[in-house]
């Protein structure tokens, strides 16, 4: 995926998986990753980088199904 900064300031920027839930209002809330999450199938590459006011990032994003994956 491509990320860009489209800010006027650098912005660090951390890549990752993560669980959440979204409401009607389309507001997002983030939780702790349950036993039966997916977010560890879920690999980003880089992981940690500055992005420069305008600038944009190549982000590779790698998702590895286990075998087998388990039921939930």
């Amino acid at each position: 995926m491509h990320i860009k900064n489209g800010g006027s300031a650098a912005a660090s920027i951390e890549m990752g998986a993560a669980e959440f839930t979204q409401d009607s209002d389309g507001t997002l809330t983030f939780h702790p990753a349950g036993s039966w999450s997916a977010a560890s199938w879920v690999q980003t590459r880089p992981q940690h980088f500055t992005l420069e006011p305008g600038r944009t990032r190549k982000v590779r994003v790698q998702i590895t199904v286990p075998r087998p994956p388990g039921t939930g």
